[in-house]
């Protein structure tokens, strides 16, 4: 299944790490004759009482005067192996790695087993004779009965403690190294864009002052087509007069770019004269009225 997958994966991670951070394994003893046990731990157990109730299972069950054990608890219950003799190191068995569930006939450095193992714990385990075939090599890469230093680490406050502050470190380290990343990113582009204020610059002021120079010529060339003075305005409005025959200035006003024409004239065809004024372009606005009696007009006409 897909969860035990995983867990097998997982167990092989923990494995790997703690024989990187503790090369020195212990070896399996696989001289001394073991009798092993397994014992469900009763349902009705409460949490509190299974070291005591260990403890008694250790004392009733061990067949020898004076006998040498080895414990593993499992998440199925206790496993017990028993010798007459002192072990030297834990037994093989609990050193191998775990089989797939149901009978395994397995062959020791010494003795050959018969095993029966159900989600990854042993729960038989026997010596027999060493004419029996088929035999699978015993193998200790991932110990099954072996309690885990990492897994035992996380069940108390203090691995909490120090997984929570990695973990934290971890995400200050991450958090840091962004923080600089972006502040030498800012830095490189407040340089580039200074590097290219300096180049562009220069370009920028002279190409200014070129456009003001360029205006200035423009207005030199142009400034006579502008009739916004009282010469010009005088010149042109007078010589749309004259074709309609004689005629005899009186007074002449100019303010605000606006000239008064006072004029008398006989047979001014005041029509006409106002509309030959108007297609000047530099006026914006044309009209005449009698003055007084007697062919005396003032012509009024405001430059642009």
């Amino acid at each position: 299944m897909p969860f035990e997958t995983f867990n097998t994966q997982l167990n092989k991670m923990i494995t790997g790490l703690e024989r990187w951070l503790w090369p020195s394994r212990r070896q399996g003893d696989c001289n001394v004759k073991t009798l092993f046990i397994y014992k469900e731990v009763p349902k009705q157990l409460k949490s509190h009482e299974v070291d005591a109730w260990v403890a008694l299972q250790i004392k009733t069950q061990c067949p020898f005067v004076n006998g040498y054990h080895f414990s593993y608890m499992s998440a199925q219950g206790l496993h017990l192996w028993f010798s007459a003799t002192a072990f030297n190191g834990p037994p093989e068995t609990a050193m191998q790695s775990p089989l797939s569930d149901g009978s395994h006939l397995v062959k020791g450095a010494t003795f050959y087993y018969a095993q029966h193992w159900v989600k990854g714990n042993m729960i038989s385990c026997e010596i027999v004779s060493e004419g029996n075939s088929g035999a699978v090599l015993l193998d200790d890469q991932q110990p099954w009965a072996m309690e885990s230093k990492i897994r035992r680490s996380l069940t108390t406050p203090l691995g909490w403690f120090w997984c929570f502050s990695a973990l934290l470190l971890c995400i200050l380290t991450w958090y840091g190294v962004g923080m600089l990343t972006l502040a030498l990113q800012e830095k490189s582009l407040q340089a580039e864009t200074q590097t290219l204020s300096d180049q562009v610059g220069d370009k920028l002021q002279k190409q200014s002052q070129l456009q003001s120079q360029q205006l200035q010529v423009d207005f030199i060339e142009n400034w006579l087509l502008q009739y916004g003075q009282l010469p010009e305005s005088l010149g042109m409005v007078a010589d749309k007069v004259n074709q309609q025959g004689a005629w005899q200035v009186r007074q002449i006003n100019w303010q605000n770019a606006t000239l008064e024409l006072e004029l008398s004239a006989e047979n001014l065809d005041i029509a006409s004269l106002v509309s030959e004024i108007e297609t000047l372009p530099f006026m914006q606005r044309v009209s005449i009225r009698p003055f007084t009696a007697g062919g005396a007009w003032i012509i009024e006409a405001k430059s642009k």
